[in-house]
């Protein structure tokens, strides 16, 4: 071989001894040749070797020589991830430098090195910062197309950087884990650009596959592969999920969001503290309910938001049994850093503050008075001490941008009541006031709802009332409010659902509701009593005449539930019919059968505004599904019914066993039927679930199904049911003590569930 680079074949018997060498470490070949290496120990000498360069997918090799024979020892070996440049001084000299040694090569096939290494390097690349990839020096004309960054889909170069990092760690390629990933990232970027990477099917692999080294390459993929805005991982029974990922977290650019909820034996939230002080770190939403955190985790966690250099402006510690030593921690950690945090929304609901909590939670609020951007607050379940938290709400966010507001399942005293009341009063933003099961009577309830009408400042105003004590006598006095009022437009939306009104209490309610103008959202739900309510059908079906009403919910369950006759059920719903403002009923849970809904079937083929129709447990069979079939291609706004499976699966136990087969090869052919019908419907122009219903929906899913492809729980508009039934007996916001009823709803604060058919 000459200096100048030129070099001889392989033989054939270097070439089986290579493929040999190659197999017994797992790699294959793709290309080999023999070089001449350059090496120099001082500036003065300077060694010219011979050596055969080889290289593989993710790999380069260089081998060295004896006389008449080969070395066994590789003399180099270095991964495609160590390069961090390449020098071409000469169209046969190029200079690979790596990490911590570098590859002088003298070669007539110095380009097609250059090249066959570049091709192998760009699509492991995907993704990665600018700073982190290798740099080319000298000419670069033959090279330009593989010197830009690569095209690939986010599946793609996410597998093939996780497929290189398990080549550099020395590990085989777990294929089920592959596998699972795949089919994940590549149905979340077929459906929407959101750039989520949801983990919860980790729960499906053994815990083998999911523990200690045999998730290393997946941090380090994410770590570096930078597409990724989002992770998620819920219900997985994983120890160590956030002691894992929280290293990636804290090395990423891109992860804006984060949600670890739920995580059945998780104790790495130790770890996750420091992972928050990444100054690059782009963090803005982070969700940890539905876990257990100890008070030494906590103590790491708050120095971590305190150290925190982002404007983190999601907060959700929901659900985590924190006390009251655990929340003066925390607290301490948000209010010493005040500089950098923007919380706009902040979930400390069901954890345990009690009076101690109440007071170091009422010094944050006035330590952030001045810098005040908290417009979601829920502290539903808290042991709260009420009063003195309304008081230092008014004073701290009187004229802030406080919007949503839940106090709910916390126990109100009388002197609470006035404190609640003036907050109503004062407070210039608030748009969302939630007070469920906190032992209110009908008197304390006037009296909040008195300020509220009052309050000159509130407009478009919900107010959520639901599971306390509403008797005959206190709604004379609602009555009299309502029509005392009846100029003022500025409530919107009013839930009293389980508030043990019974019929006729329930029946005077919906006479006066007709004094609330600006009333679009309406839900009084398991308020019936047992008996025929027959007398009081032209004051309950009175409220499918109110002009401006766009939502309904009039559901019930096995205790509390309409009981129309036969004979009445016609004029109940007859003013379905011309109605054409109300856009979502929910009538489930109210054992109407199938003559009923038959009933409502007939009424809604006329009816011109309906979008959304919620009916589970009625009682009813495949006869009046078929019905409701029919009236869906009537009524073309008509374009979400929840599939009624309780009903189904009731009818399904009364069927004899001859039977059987037949009645369920009904289910899939009547199923497809409607959701042709539905979809049909949507494409010609109905509204939109959220132009339908505002705020009631939520726009960001918390409950996600634990499916090993799904990153989020919804994802066609056609297919998207809306649950319009709560009938949680405490907190319709919060689902906390769920099985009062059948339906249930756990719905979070926007309360309407989404779910997929």
């Amino acid at each position: 071989m000459s200096k100048s680079g030129s070099c001889r074949t392989l033989t054939q018997e270097e070439t089986c001894f290579l493929n040999d060498l190659m197999n017994s470490i797992g790699e294959k070949i793709q290309e080999m040749t023999w070089i001449r290496k350059r090496k120099t120990k001082n500036k003065k000498l300077l060694r010219i070797e011979d050596r055969i360069l080889v290289l593989s997918k993710y790999r380069i090799f260089t081998v060295g020589k004896r006389k008449g024979s080969l070395k066994k020892k590789i003399c180099r070996s270095a991964h495609l991830f160590e390069i961090t440049k390449i020098i071409r001084h000469e169209i046969n000299h190029i200079e690979l430098i790596f990490k911590n040694f570098q590859i002088d090569i003298l070669s007539e096939k110095c380009d097609d090195l250059v090249t066959k290494i570049l091709q192998n390097y760009r699509p492991i690349i995907e993704g990665f910062p600018d700073e982190s990839l290798l740099k080319f020096e000298g000419e670069s004309e033959k090279f330009e197309k593989l010197l830009k960054k690569p095209t690939k889909s986010i599946g793609k170069g996410f597998v093939e950087t996780y497929k290189a990092w398990c080549n550099c760690f020395q590990m085989k390629v777990n294929q089920i884990l592959l596998d699972l990933i795949s089919e994940n990232i590549l149905q979340n970027e077929d459906k929407s650009q959101q750039k989520i990477l949801n983990l919860s099917f980790m729960s499906e692999l053994p815990k083998e596959m999911r523990e200690g080294k045999a998730i290393k390459p997946l941090v380090a993929t994410l770590m570096h592969n930078r597409h990724f805005e989002e992770i998620y991982i819920s219900g997985v029974n994983w120890k160590q999920a956030t002691s894992a990922f929280s290293t990636a977290i804290g090395c990423t650019k891109t992860i804006k969001k984060v949600t670890f909820s739920d995580l059945k034996i998780c104790d790495g939230f130790k770890s996750f503290g420091p992972a928050l002080t990444n100054p690059l770190s782009p963090l803005e939403y982070l969700d940890l309910s539905n876990n257990l955190i100890s008070g030494k985790e906590m103590k790491h966690f708050a120095k971590g938001l305190e150290n925190m250099k982002t404007g983190l402006k999601y907060l959700n510690l929901s659900n985590n049994s924190l006390n009251s030593d655990s929340i003066t921690k925390l607290l301490s950690g948000l209010k010493n850093n005040s500089r950098h945090l923007k919380i706009e929304h902040l979930d400390l609901s069901n954890n345990k503050f009690q009076r101690s909590g109440s007071l170091q939670f009422g010094l944050f609020l006035r330590a952030l008075k001045v810098k005040m951007k908290l417009s979601h607050l829920n502290l539903s379940n808290c042991s709260l001490d009420l009063g003195f938290i309304c008081e230092t709400i008014v004073e701290a966010c009187r004229n802030k941008n406080l919007q949503h507001l839940n106090l709910s399942n916390n126990k109100c005293k009388k002197k609470d009541v006035l404190s609640i009341a003036k907050m109503c009063q004062k407070m210039a933003t608030l748009k969302h006031l939630s007070i469920n099961n906190c032992d209110l009577k009908a008197e304390q309830i006037a009296i909040i709802l008195e300020k509220i009408f009052k309050n000159e400042n509130l407009s478009e105003f919900a107010f959520r009332a639901s599971s306390n004590i509403i008797d005959l006598e206190g709604i004379k006095k609602i009555q009299s409010l309502f029509k005392k009022y009846k100029n003022k437009n500025n409530l919107q939306e009013l839930f009293l659902d389980d508030c043990q009104m019974e019929n006729k209490g329930l029946s005077r309610i919906c006479k006066s509701i007709q004094y609330l103008k600006g009333l679009e959202r309406l839900s009084l739900s398991m308020n019936f009593s047992q008996g025929k309510t027959d007398k009081y059908l032209s004051s309950i079906s009175s409220l499918f005449e109110i002009e401006n009403l766009k939502f309904l919910r009039l559901a019930g369950n096995k205790k509390s539930h309409m009981t129309f006759s036969k004979t009445v059920l016609n004029d109940f719903f007859q003013p379905l019919m011309t109605n054409s403002t109300l856009k979502g009923l929910d009538i489930s849970g109210n054992k109407l059968g199938d003559s009923g809904c038959a009933v409502l079937a007939n009424c809604l083929s006329l009816n011109k505004g309906l979008n959304s129709l919620a009916l589970d447990g009625n009682d009813i069979t495949l006869k009046t599904i078929q019905k409701l079939i029919w009236s869906s291609k009537e009524n073309q706004m008509l374009f979400d019914i929840k599939w009624p499976q309780m009903d189904i699966d009731q009818a399904l136990k009364k069927v004899k066993k001859r039977d059987k087969e037949s009645y369920l090869e009904q289910i899939p052919d009547l199923k497809k039927k409607m959701f042709k019908s539905l979809e049909s419907n949507y494409r010609q122009g109905g509204i939109g679930l959220d132009e339908a219903f505002g705020t009631i929906l939520s726009k960001s899913p918390k409950t996600k199904k634990k499916t090993k492809a799904k990153a989020r729980p919804y994802s066609m508009k056609v297919s998207r049911k809306v649950t319009l039934n709560s009938n949680s007996s405490k907190d319709a916001e919060t689902g906390l003590k769920i099985s009062k009823s059948e339906p249930s709803d756990t719905s979070s604060d926007s309360e309407t569930k989404i779910s997929e058919n």
